[in-house]
């Protein structure tokens, strides 16, 4: 998505009056505006896209900006493009009367997934080369880019139409390509300049991946969510064994994958796009799986009672376990069944899980009522240390 075109179609499918976009007529404008690129026009400009000001301010961008040709007074600008946006949205609605532009007969996406649609959208109903003659194919392959086709097809079938598009990107691309340099602060674009072309490859393809980077980051922390939670008595079962950690993780990586594909349009993504989009929440998701064992430590094993468990000696050890496994032996068996599953989900022997366990879960206070109780305590249970 650019600047050079979006902005454009934006205005063209709200209605001044009222205010309302059109979805459907923004969607098919955006397609059209597309046989013009930037870098028809302004040499480099396949590496901008309008939004981020910075790289239109730089040295190299300016300059190839002027020598464009496309420079004229912004005034001058803004009175040609009334004059066709107004023209243009003339043309959509009488289109709109001989075929049914809405959303649902366009196939369009929800959003977000839109985007990665529309994207697919231009790299099918067009061919040739974008610097130069690029145009309109006879028919698509996909059944879900017919309706979109034919309507692209109908504006740039008017050679008035589609001049006027094609005005109207030019325009747009003389209106932020001025604006730039009073939109930036200019240290910060020597800086950018500076940079090493790798260095802002990179940057770029973050931007581009932002949604598999945030969904990544998000399958992490929401399966040591439903961990962590669990762990707190939230219920979920199969949360609260610590050697379930990285399965979670992988659930719900493949989950968020899932998200990315229909909610973010992955699906109209290239398969090499799909493979990034997988090895980027895959990574996320294991840094964070790895973080949240170093930096949220909740193992029972790792606790401050057993590692004060671990400080006794043999024999020591020994002695405590011995009165556990009688305190174990008198509980009822409802309780030692709870008691078991318990050590069970945390690879820990029934005395053991005795000895260490925080006391705060429902197994453990259960217990510690009934032994206060009965009065049948044999050792210090749940105790913090010597």
């Amino acid at each position: 998505m650019c600047n050079f075109h979006e902005s454009v179609a934006v205005q063209a499918a709200t209605d001044p009056i009222t205010g309302r976009m059109h979805a459907g007529h923004k969607a098919v404008i955006r397609v059209a505006l597309s046989r013009y690129w930037a870098s028809r026009y302004v040499e480099g400009a396949e590496n901008v896209d309008g939004y981020n000001f910075y790289p239109l301010a730089t040295r190299v961008q300016q300059e190839a900006f002027a020598a464009s040709g496309l420079n004229r007074p912004l005034s001058e600008i803004s009175a040609m493009e009334q004059e066709h946006l107004s023209f243009l949205r003339e043309r959509i609605l009488e289109l709109s009367r001989r075929m049914d532009l809405s959303e649902n007969a366009l196939r369009l996406p929800l959003k977000p997934a839109r985007e990665a649609f529309m994207d697919l959208a231009i790299d099918q109903i067009y061919e040739g080369d974008p610097k130069g003659d690029f145009r309109v194919v006879r028919t698509v392959s996909r059944d879900d880019l017919v309706p979109l086709h034919h309507a692209v097809s109908a504006l740039h079938a008017d050679a008035k139409t589609s001049s006027v598009l094609e005005k109207l990107v030019q325009g747009r691309i003389c209106t932020l390509y001025t604006e730039a340099p009073q939109k930036v602060y200019k240290p910060l674009v020597d800086a950018y300049e500076g940079l090493p072309e790798s260095v802002k490859t990179a940057s770029s393809n973050m931007a581009k991946y932002g949604g598999n980077i945030l969904l990544g980051g998000f399958s992490g922390i929401v399966g040591h969510g439903v961990h962590y939670g669990s762990v707190l008595g939230a219920g979920v079962a199969a949360g609260s064994a610590s050697s379930l950690n990285m399965a979670l993780s992988g659930v719900f990586l493949l989950a968020s994958y899932g998200g990315w594909r229909e909610l973010f349009g992955g699906k109209y993504r290239a398969v090499k796009e799909n493979v990034s989009a997988f090895a980027i929440q895959g990574a996320l998701t294991l840094a964070v799986a790895v973080g949240a064992q170093q930096f949220l430590e909740h193992d029972h094993m790792k606790s401050e009672k057993a590692r004060w468990y671990e400080s006794l000696t043999p024999e020591m050890r020994e002695a405590f376990l011995s009165d556990a496994n009688r305190t174990y032996a008198s509980l009822p068996s409802n309780l030692r069944e709870r008691l078991d599953d318990a050590a069970q989900d945390e690879g820990l022997p029934p005395a053991v899980f005795l000895l260490i366990c925080s006391g705060g879960d429902p197994v453990s206070r259960d217990i510690n009522t009934y032994l206060s109780e009965t009065k049948t305590m044999t050792y210090p249970v749940f105790v913090s240390g010597p």
